[in-house]
């Protein structure tokens, strides 16, 4: 696919993930522009891709438009609504948000992709640490596939990448993996 000056949004593009995703997207020739709360973290991986020749452009943000910190203490059942709704709202409410906010602009300029990243804690059926990390992710799998119309109605594909297991040194130390067997990386494509 060719990459050379599309314009990339990659939202947690700082840290894990998100920051290997930039990489590839800018080694590619795309022109990201970084989207993470952690300004600190935005601003050395944008100087990370300036330095191997890519271009990037930070912006700090909140997905989630409030001012509360990303939940890592308790967890549900023990952690009050409050806690365990950020999470819903970082990982499914946001995505679906920020989908919503960029047909218009992709519409405007011919066509496009929105790529959403879910997790193997989405399709797994075993116990899990994080049950609401697990039912957003659950949840933005079949955003994803229920909005395939898109495509027709604003020549927007959405796809979600579904990995397995990934231990960043978050899920490390919270122990946040799935307890059952590891299934493949997964591709859902709504259209």
């Amino acid at each position: 696919m060719e990459l050379r000056d599309r314009v990339a949004v990659v939202t947690g593009g700082a840290a894990g993930v998100g920051r290997a995703v930039v990489s590839a997207l800018a080694g590619r020739g795309a022109v990201v522009l970084v989207a993470d709360v952690d300004g600190g973290r935005c601003a050395a991986t944008v100087a990370e891709v300036e330095a191997a020749g890519g271009r990037a452009t930070p912006l700090v943000v909140d997905v989630c438009a409030d001012d509360a910190a990303e939940a890592a203490g308790r967890r549900f059942p023990d952690a009050a609504p409050g806690e365990w709704g950020r999470v819903l709202e970082l990982n499914l409410g946001a995505p679906m948000r920020l989908t919503q906010a960029a047909l218009g602009p992709l519409r405007a300029a011919g066509g496009g992709a929105v790529v959403n990243v879910a997790s193997g804690a989405g399709l797994e059926l075993s116990p899990y640490g994080s049950p609401e990390y697990g039912a957003a992710k659950a949840g933005l799998i079949r955003f994803t596939a229920a909005v395939a119309g898109l495509r027709e109605r604003f020549g927007v594909r959405v796809n979600c990448l579904v990995p397995g297991w990934i231990g960043l040194p978050r899920a490390r130390r919270t122990g946040r993996h799935a307890t059952g067997a590891t299934r493949p990386d997964t591709t859902v494509r709504a259209a």
